[in-house]
C-alpha cells in the first residue's frame, strides 16, 4: 500500500474518531432498553467470569415475556467483547460506547484494506470517507450497543468469503466457519450471511464451476452448529439453550415497542435508507441500472451490488425490523455510490486532476450532508433508534 493510501486512512479514522467520542457526553443512556440489558449481561460475566453465563440464561427464561424481548444471552461473542472492555475500562456505559468505537474504526480499517486490494486507492479513500460520516454508523458508534461490533463481523465475514469464491484451499474455509460463527454470536441478524452465502456459491454453478461440499457446509451447517455447540455449553444445557432462541424469536409479538416501530412491510428498509441519506441511496440505485444496463459481466461487483437486494429479501425471515439491521449494508450501497460517480465524471470531466476535482466536491457535499444528518438525528433529537416513524417525523412528512 502506497504512503498516500496509509495517510488518507489515518486521516479519516482521526477525524471520526474524534468526532464521535466528543459527542459522549451527549449521549443519554437507556438503561431500561438494550443497553441496560448488555451493561448487566457484561458486569456479570467481568464479575464472575464465564461460570455465570447460565444464570444468566435462567434470569432471561424467568423475566417477564415483554422483556425478553431485549437482547438475550445467546450473543456470547458480543457479551464477551462487552466484559472485556467492562474490565478495561469499568462497569459503566461509556466503557461499552468506547468497544462501540473501536469496533467501528475496525470496521473502516478492514473496509478500506479490502477495498484498496480489489479497487485501487481513491475508490477506497472516497467509499471509507462516505462510511466514516455515515449517520447511522455513526450514531452506533457512541451507543452502548453491540451493532458496530456486529456490522464489523459481518462485513470481515463477507469480505473472506469474497476472496474463498476464487478458489481457496480448505483451512480457509474452516476460517470461514470460525468467523461466521463470532458473527452469528454476535447478533441474530448476521444469519443473513447464510442464504446470501449460498446464492453466491450456487451462482458459480451456472458457469460449471459447483461449489465443494465443504464450502457449503463452511457457510451453513458448520458455524450454525458450531454457534449452538457454544451457546449450549454457555447456557449449562441444550435444552435452556432451545428455550432461550425460542423466546428471543417470538418475543417481537409481544412486545409493544417492536409492534408499534419494528414491523412494516418488506421495502422498509428502503424508505429508511432513502431518508437517513437519500442522495446516497439514489447514487446507489443508479449504479444498480447502470449494471443492469450495460450487461456487466464482473461476479465480484454484482456480488456488491446484490448484497443489499438480497439482505432485503432475506428480512423477510426476521422476526422484526429494526433501522440498525442497516449498518449490514451500509458499506455496498456507500461503494456503488462512488462508483457510479466515477463512472459518470470519468465520461463527463475526464480523466485526472479534473475527474478528481469534481468527484471531491460532490463527495464532500455528500459528507456535509451526511454530517447534518447525524448531528440532526443523534445531537438535536437525540433519537436512540431512528426508526422509519422518527425519520419520517425528522423529514417533515408528520405533523410537527
Amino acid at each position: 500500500m502506497k504512503r498516500s493510501g496509509w495517510t488518507g486512512l489515518a486521516i479519516i479514522l482521526l477525524f471520526s474518531g474524534v468526532l464521535v467520542h466528543s459527542t459522549f457526553r451527549q449521549v443519554q443512556y437507556q438503561p431500561q432498553a438494550d443497553e441496560g440489558h448488555l451493561l448487566a449481561y457484561a458486569s456479570r460475566v467481568a464479575q464472575g467470569g464465564l461460570r455465570v453465563w447460565p444464570e444468566l440464561f435462567k434470569d432471561y427464561l424467568a423475566g417477564a415475556e415483554t422483556n425478553q424481548y431485549h437482547p438475550s444471552p445467546t450473543r456470547l461473542t458480543t457479551i464477551l467483547a462487552q466484559a472485556a472492555a467492562v474490565r478495561l475500562r469499568g462497569p459503566e456505559f461509556r466503557s461499552l460506547s468506547e468497544l462501540s468505537l473501536a469496533s467501528f474504526l475496525a470496521f473502516l480499517a478492514v473496509m478500506f484494506a479490502g477495498l484498496y486490494r480489489t479497487f485501487g486507492e481513491k475508490t477506497a479513500l472516497w467509499t471509507t470517507l462516505l462510511l466514516a460520516v455515515s449517520p447511522l454508523h455513526m450514531g452506533m458508534a457512541r451507543r452502548a450497543l453491540g451493532d458496530s461490533l456486529t456490522a464489523l463481523l459481518f462485513t470481515a465475514s463477507f469480505w473472506l468469503l469474497l476472496a474463498n469464491l476464487a478458489k481457496a484451499p480448505a483451512k480457509r474455509w474452516w476460517l470461514l466457519s470460525a468467523l461466521y460463527t463470532a458473527a452469528f454470536l454476535s447478533k441474530e441478524s448476521t444469519l443473513l450471511l447464510t442464504p446470501v452465502s449460498l446464492v453466491f456459491l450456487f451462482w458459480k454453478a451456472r458457469r460449471g464451476r459447483a461449489p465443494t461440499l465443504l464450502s457449503v457446509c463452511a457457510v451453513s451447517v458448520i458455524p450454525a452448529a458450531a454457534a449452538f455447540l457454544l451457546t449450549g455449553l454457555a447456557a449449562g444445557s441444550f435444552s435452556i439453550a432451545w428455550q432461550t432462541e425460542w423466546a428471543f424469536t417470538h418475543s417481537a409479538k409481544l412486545s409493544r415497542y417492536a409492534m408499534l416501530y419494528d414491523q412494516g412491510p418488506w421495502f422498509l428498509y428502503l424508505a429508511d435508507l432513502i431518508l437517513l441519506s437519500p442522495w446516497v441511496a439514489f447514487l446507489y440505485a443508479g449504479w444498480l441500472g447502470h449494471l443492469t444496463a450495460s450487461r456487466e459481466k464482473e461476479e465480484f461487483l454484482w456480488r456488491w451490488a446484490l448484497l443489499p437486494v438480497f439482505f432485503v429479501a432475506f428480512t423477510c425471515l426476521l422476526p422484526a425490523r429494526n433501522i440498525r439491521h442497516l449498518l449490514l449494508i451500509e458499506a455496498p450501497v456507500r461503494l456503488g455510490a462512488v462508483l457510479f460517480l466515477q463512472g459518470l465524471f470519468g465520461g463527463w470531466a475526464g480523466r485526472g486532476r479534473r475527474q478528481e476535482l469534481v468527484m471531491g466536491a460532490v463527495v464532500l457535499m455528500l459528507a456535509s450532508l451526511d454530517l447534518k444528518a447525524f448531528h440532526d438525528l443523534f445531537l438535536v433529537h437525540r433519537f436512540y433508534d431512528p426508526v422509519s416513524f422518527w425519520l419520517l417525523y425528522w423529514r417533515g412528512f408528520l405533523p410537527q
